[in-house]
């Protein structure tokens, strides 16, 4: 059993630990192992006592062999090497080194002589202590390098010379107390050089030490902590000595948690799934804490499944266990509990509360630890941890970086889907992990590699393809699928590919082409706690890969014929290829959106180009049949006439996209025209609404307010205005997601410094969240809902809509819909609420003159289909509110920036945008662009304040609007400023201030810089810098020399006060943002 918390927990030194240990219970055992490779014979046991008297004698060992010379001002406390066989001289040294006044370096077995060597150096690692057997060093010193040319070597006794306490070791005396010794390093491990060589990793006797303050934390809904059954077990620990896992807990549980190390025999460098159950047999340990490849390999066998369930419980970490596998212990094994530890080498063991049985594969982190998982987008969080000093014992990260405010795992989870356990989240993968396509979709490789791996035909399987434009499954056959010929083996695999690709999103699913097998003579590359090193094994199957995806392109290019001899014959064969692409049997209809009712994405539009490009006549050049030309054109009857076209044409594609704007806008106004008016309306004389803020009483009617997207970006800012403002009475969020976005919204105001406003509000029933399709009837609310809102509803505010350029504006149908229902709402409520839509200035990126705050109905000036279906929408709501005689306000949005009025600068600009994604390219670099070409005009509104302007827009009376005309304003700052005048200078000083320097270059040079670096970026660099992945549009900056036009603001700035006194932007935001980008 566990003990209980000692009531200095979390402010003891480790020396003081153990030695109060061995002085309280000097019998317990602490440590079993074999005592031979025969494990029926007797095991030995070491006592609190023996391993107290171990670790004096191996301090004064230390002190009297290891002359301390080269200790230096930046390595104060002197690093010694070791590797050897597993056994407890790993831990013995550790203390013993501390109470020396020395620190231990453990590498990896596995490691590269050369990662080997980079870690020693890295380290300031002079001096080696060399085992007799089981070590590694050699291989480092047959380098030659200067460094390891220099390294001491210094022979290490047996084990047994430690352990004898025939004759006790006096007391090796360590007095320092808590504040002297809490910042002495405990023990050097390192990385696990996954995309490049090991790094060391340090950590401190504070962050051991706040290790034991975990058995203060508090339960969560009367939960216990996560592993409690297992620390104070009998527990067989399955991890090297030298990985983090079997250091840390190795050590920690016996001296703090009361428990028993069960060890493997200590002639063994690494374990196998036979070895691990050999001594489950022999041992009989009451838990298993073990790597998830030793755990799949177990739980295959029937027999070895069982042998699993002998035991009370089973921990597994440093990687996910396929669900199929846990799913089996779990069904198989009812009385054996199963947990997923999450920790890291920088941090130990991360607090988690036991979950539900079911539920063993998500991870509910303990609220106290001040961890948090932030929105990442596609439904993935990261977990981060946010430094609070009332935490500070729960936060060991800040021992290891003590100079961080923030320290991002980057580890990717999604959410429970079951609303009422939104605190649970399930481990998806690592960012560095995270392939992007050629074609800019991403793939979070994980979830396929784990369903695949758990086939008994599979040995290892990694699913890759960055910058490619599909992915591929390289995967290693089982030892007991190696006799199977190659065809034999894929057309077995072939069933478990299917499954796999069932759960995936369409553009992350493997075809049958893309499969390379292994070759058994090159095993992947491995860390040392047997997880795969994904760069290191790519590169192995470099040239292989390289091959693969020749052949596999050539042959998908090749599909069906696409036949230009006739009109007729070119739309037949288009609906073939679709078909196919598609994989359905159904007949697409003609004018079936290819988005929205054939389900095409952009994988399949890529093949789509490769297959029309190689079938165009002479008149065509193949290189003029982009992408761009079927998102413009998403149907049959669209992309026929529009290549029939420009076979006429010779070549030159046609521009259809204003004939199609122009189609919808008839099409809609249609429906608009049809919709009936509430014969019980509020509308005066003059057909304007006489609600509370639309007229000119002055007493005060309930205002209730319908808001469309608050958990996007700006809505959560509006959201958060609304939640501020004492005169909005009641408010309704609508959002697509099941409940209606409740829970993204409590993170995203928790992330704005929000959240107490939002509970508050929620609790009061002054806040209301539903599930909504707005091109649905009733948008797609209960029937009561619907009556509520009109009866109820005074304002409607729309922020909701699809940000995407790269689709033609009859993708956005859906939407256009939308706009239509929320004015059918508005026609036919009571109080004929005030309907404001959020448009943006895309709808006159091409304009080369000024743009007045007037509509417009020119679509040739929408740079892309976004930008159309947003002018689409301007005048339908322009129509409605002639025909209804509505007050409607449109307000084109400019840039926004990010937030800079939040109580501790709380908020962020989303990193992935283009902004931040230069000025941290810049950083990454240290070359900052003196201009931005076209977006050198900095005319941007930060979010929080766009949201104050957009609720005085929106409350504006409209008495002083004619009777059915609507308002149009445009949100940009009407005090623009410039990039050169103010933000290039503040970015280069905020850097000169850090003592990293920026380098100011032409623009041109800075894109230069931009494109030969996204040639050759690995994926962890691709993951890390958005920039990167924005090289079209960046580039545009340098290539584009017509300015983006102006956008007027006179009505603006009159129905707004906030807009009317905004100050330009200036060095103190710049400042906030860089600060919250973490730069």
């Amino acid at each position: 059993m566990s003990s209980a918390p000692h009531p200095e927990a979390g402010r003891r030194l480790l020396p003081h630990i153990a030695d109060q240990v061995a002085a309280d219970t000097p019998d317990r055992v602490l440590y079993e192992y074999p005592s031979s490779a025969d494990l029926t014979r007797p095991w030995t046991t070491v006592t609190a006592r023996q391993f107290a008297n171990a670790i004096d004698r191996a301090a004064y060992w230390i002190r009297d062999n290891v002359h301390d010379t080269k200790a230096t001002s930046d390595n104060p406390t002197q690093v010694l090497g070791y590797s050897g066989p597993p056994d407890l001289r790993y831990y013995i040294l550790v203390l013993a080194a501390v109470k020396a006044g020395f620190v231990m370096l453990y590498t990896s077995l596995r490691n590269s002589p050369e990662g080997d060597a980079a870690v020693l150096e890295a380290a300031g690692c002079t001096t080696w202590l060399q085992a007799l057997r089981g070590t590694h060093i050699a291989r480092v010193i047959d380098l030659g390098t200067p460094f390891v040319a220099s390294l001491r070597l210094v022979a290490l006794p047996e084990l047994g010379f430690f352990l004898d306490d025939s004759t006790p070791s006096p007391p090796f005396p360590y007095t320092k107390t808590w504040d002297e010794g809490r910042r002495d390093p405990v023990w050097v491990l390192h990385t696990s050089g996954s995309t490049g060589h090991p790094k060391p990793v340090t950590r401190f006797l504070d962050s051991v030490a706040f290790a034991e303050a975990n058995t203060l934390l508090r339960p969560i809904q009367g939960r216990p902590l996560l592993l409690h059954d297992i620390w104070g077990a009998r527990a067989y620990l399955g991890f090297p000595m030298f990985h983090a896992a079997g250091l840390n807990n190795g050590i920690l549980w016996p001296l703090v948690h009361g428990g028993t190390i069960v060890l493997g025999p200590p002639d063994l460098a690494l374990n196998t799934a036979d070895v691990v159950a050999d001594v489950i047999r022999a041992a009989r340990p009451e838990a298993l804490y073990l790597p998830p490849s030793l755990l799949e390999d177990l739980a295959k066998d029937e027999a070895t499944l069982q042998l699993l369930g002998t035991t009370k419980a089973i921990g597994y970490a440093g990687g996910p266990l396929s669900h199929a596998t846990g799913n089996r212990i779990v069904d198989r094994l009812p009385h054996t509990a199963l947990h997923q530890g999450i920790g890291t080498t920088e941090t130990g063991w991360l607090p988690a509360v036991l979950t539900d049985r079911r539920d063993w594969f998500y991870t509910h982190v303990h609220p106290d630890t001040g961890c948090e998982l932030q929105d990442r987008g596609g439904g993935l969080y990261e977990l981060v941890c946010v430094r609070q000093a009332a935490l500070e014992q729960w936060q060991p990260i800040f021992s290891t970086f003590p100079d961080l405010h923030e320290y991002p795992f980057r580890d990717l989870f999604s959410r429970h889907p079951d609303p009422r356990k939104s605190d649970l989240y399930r481990y998806e993968g690592r960012i560095d992990n995270v392939l992007v396509l050629s074609n800019g979709e991403k793939v979070q490789p994980q979830a396929m590699e784990l369903a695949i791996v758990a086939s008994p035909l599979v040995g290892d399987a990694l699913v890759v393809g960055q910058g490619r434009f599909q992915t591929a499954l390289l995967v290693q056959p089982s030892p007991s699928a190696r006799s199977l010929s190659l065809p034999d083996f894929l057309a077995t695999l072939a069933p478990v590919l299917a499954d796999a690709n069932r759960t995936a999103p369409a553009h992350a699913r493997i075809h049958a082409d893309f499969v390379l097998v292994g070759d058994a003579s090159k095993p992947f590359a491995r860390t040392g706690k047997g997880t795969i090193r994904r760069a290191p094994t790519v590169e192995l199957y470099k040239d292989e890969l390289d091959a693969l995806y020749e052949r596999a392109e050539a042959a998908q290019g090749e599909g069906g014929v696409v036949d230009f001899a006739t009109k007729e014959s070119l739309r037949g064969s288009l609906r073939e290829a679709i078909k196919g692409l598609a994989s359905t049997d159904k007949d697409i209809a003609d004018d079936d959106d290819f988005f929205v009712t054939v389900g095409l994405d952009s994988l399949q539009v890529l093949t789509l180009r490769r297959q029309i490009a190689r079938d165009v006549p002479d008149s065509i050049r193949p290189a003029d049949i982009a992408a761009a030309l079927i998102y413009r054109n998403p149907s049959l009857a669209a992309l026929t006439g529009a290549l029939w076209k420009m076979q006429s044409a010779g070549g030159q594609a046609a521009d259809g996209e204003g004939s199609a704007a122009e189609q919808l806008l008839a099409e809609y106004s249609r429906t608009l025209q049809a919709i009936k008016t509430s014969a019980n309306g509020a509308n005066g004389a003059n057909g304007h609404a006489t609600n509370g803020t639309n007229g000119a009483s002055n007493s005060h009617t309930p205002t209730f307010v319908l808001l469309t997207g608050s958990t996007g970006s700006l809505g959560s800012h509006l959201l958060n205005t609304l939640l501020h403002t004492p005169d909005i009475d009641e408010i309704w969020c609508l959002n697509r997601a099941d409940d209606g976005g409740l829970e993204k919204q409590k993170e995203l105001q928790a992330r704005l410094g929000t959240a107490d406003s939002l509970e508050t509000a929620l609790t009061a029933g002054r806040l209301h969240f539903r599930h909504s399709r707005l091109a649905d009837d009733h948008l797609g609310l209960h029937d009561d809902d619907y009556a509520r809102l009109q009866r109820s509803a005074t304002h409607i505010l729309h922020t909701q809509w699809q940000v995407d350029f790269n689709l033609a504006v009859s993708s956005f149908t859906p939407h256009l819909a939308g706009i239509v229902k929320l004015v059918e709402l508005a026609a036919s409520s009571t109080r004929h609420p005030h309907l404001l839509f959020t448009s943006s200035v895309g709808i006159a990126n091409r304009s080369a003159a000024a743009v007045p705050e007037q509509f417009l109905s020119d679509f040739s000036t929408a740079g892309s289909g976004y930008g159309e279906s947003k002018l689409v929408a301007e005048l339908l709501l322009q129509k409605a509110a002639a025909v209804h005689s509505l007050p409607i306000t449109v307000v084109r949005v400019g840039q926004i920036s990010g937030p800079v009025t939040l109580p501790k600068h709380a908020g962020i600009w989303n990193p992935k945008e283009w902004f931040p994604s230069l000025v941290a390219f810049s950083a990454h670099t240290r070359r900052l662009p003196a201009s931005l070409g076209r977006n050198e005009r900095v005319d941007w509104i930060p979010a929080d304040i766009l949201a104050q302007i957009l609720l005085e827009f929106a409350t504006a009376s409209t008495a002083a609007t004619a009777p059915g005309e609507a308002t149009l304003v445009h949100a940009v700052h009407p005090r623009a400023t410039t990039w050169s005048d103010v933000l290039f200078p503040s970015v280069l000083a905020h850097f000169e201030a850090q003592g990293t320097p920026l380098q100011a270059v032409p623009l041109d040079d800075w894109v230069a810089t931009l494109v030969k670096e996204a040639q050759t970026a690995d994926d962890a660099l691709s993951a890390k810098l958005s920039a990167l992945r924005l090289v079209p549009f960046l580039s545009s900056l340098a290539t584009t020399s017509a300015p983006r036009p102006l956008f007027d603001t006179s009505i603006a700035v009159q129905k707004s006060a906030t807009l009317q006194s905004l100050p330009p932007i200036a060095a103190d935001s710049v400042e906030i943002w860089l600060r919250q980008w973490g730069l």
